[in-house]
């Protein structure tokens, strides 16, 4: 990590922040929590921070004389998410000015190559050329990542709004045209997806399992057939897959991972 820089404001006081070893800005937990208000800070951190780090951190003390002086021992520090989660769950009313000032002000200050841009850090980088040049070089690096980024997702992009046309697709695919896909017989597909908890048999049919049913992959088609004996007409409501569902299968089967989303 690098030096401990202290941002001040009229509010919510002092919130010293770090950077660590890969760039990422990094907030001393007590600090925040004790911004937003919170009576009991260590157990705040706790309870809704997920990334505390330790490291050597200076704390100021005032004795009964009103001198001040500072100690170096370990601190908890936070990422922007933790700084995010103690916001949510604060009761301070001015928890969203908070939020404003950090977003704003802060890590806006804060680059990701560690250095922070206020005018006594500008000035060290003039007096020390190679500071200077090794800032700059990040810089373009990071300049040429992003272009790189860029253009690789506009070129995805075609795919990808085609890939999401298929996947809505109110199409109808009957199991065994998957089952012909996957080179197996419908049979042994059924009995894979009632292995895996996909679907169970009741009587002729196939349904789906409660946790699988309402997420887009599956449909019904009603057919109708006369009673040889009786002479009456009956109906029955058989399953099929959507575009959704036999892509979700193939990759079941296939062991590759797929996030089933509502």
């Amino acid at each position: 990590m690098n030096e401990i820089t202290i941002f001040k404001n009229e509010r919510f006081g002092e919130v010293r922040t770090a950077t660590s070893e890969s760039g990422e800005p990094l907030f001393a937990a007590v600090d925040v929590a004790r911004a937003l208000g919170y009576a009991n800070t260590r157990d705040a951190i706790s309870k809704h921070c997920k990334g505390v780090v330790k490291r050597d951190g200076v704390a100021r003390t005032t004795n009964q004389h009103g001198k001040t002086t500072n100690q170096v021992l370990e601190m908890s520090f936070i990422n922007e998410s933790d700084v995010i989660r103690l916001i949510m769950r604060s009761k301070l009313p001015d928890a969203e000015l908070f939020q404003d000032w950090v977003c704003e002000d802060v890590l806006p200050s804060i680059r990701k190559h560690g250095a922070y841009m206020m005018p006594d850090t500008i000035m060290q980088m003039f007096q020390n050329p190679d500071a200077l040049i090794q800032l700059l070089s990040t810089l373009k690096n990071e300049q040429e990542q992003n272009a790189l980024l860029r253009a690789q997702s506009e070129a995805m992009q075609p795919k990808a709004e085609y890939f999401d046309t298929v996947l809505r697709s109110s199409k109808l695919i009957a199991t065994n045209v998957i089952a012909a896909e996957l080179g197996i017989s419908a049979r042994k597909l059924n009995s894979f997806l009632c292995g895996s908890g996909i679907q169970y048999k009741q009587g002729d049919l196939y349904f789906l399992y409660s946790d699988i049913r309402g997420k887009g992959l599956e449909g019904y088609k009603t057919f109708t057939r006369t009673d040889p004996d009786t002479g009456e007409t009956k109906t029955a409501k058989h399953m099929y897959w959507t575009e959704k569902g036999a892509f979700f299968i193939i990759n079941l089967y296939q062991g590759t991972t797929y996030k089933l989303l509502n």
